[in-house]
């Protein structure tokens, strides 16, 4: 009776590539976020601007902006939201698999390097936030 080989797991390449990818969209998204919270402000940033602009009658007119395509964008960040909290659940299944795998077939030393290593991590990117 022939044994199967294991499933391969991702390679470094893989998980690089994906980092790439999801990167690139968050940066996107926060461009699209970003532009959009401008169009609703408006060009006046501080309430002093817009009573000096209001009392010398100089008020610019709001822009209109295309019905559709806001409504194409409105669709659009409805399907990100999904996609998130399945990318969310996904990313968590991964997490909890490889974690399991990574304890059955390490020894007690090797799960508290494991642990260092998650803290070491974490420790950093938080730092990273805040610097």
């Amino acid at each position: 009776m022939a044994t199967s080989a294991p499933p391969q797991l991702p390679s470094d390449a893989d998980l690089d590539v994906t980092d790439y990818k999801i990167g690139s969209a968050v940066s996107d998204i926060d461009s699209f976020r970003t532009l959009l919270e401008r169009a609703q402000a408006g060009d006046i940033e501080t309430i002093e601007e817009y009573e000096r602009l209001k009392a010398a009658g100089e008020l610019p007119s709001k822009p209109e902006y295309d019905q559709n395509a806001l409504a194409r964008i409105i669709v659009w960040a409805l399907d990100w939201i999904s996609d998130a909290d399945k990318i969310r659940r996904d990313a968590q299944a991964i997490q909890h698999a490889a974690l399991a795998l990574y304890h059955d077939n390490g020894t007690v030393a090797d799960v508290d390097r494991h642990w260092q290593r998650a803290n070491d991590w974490h420790r950093a990117a938080l730092e990273d936030r805040t610097a």
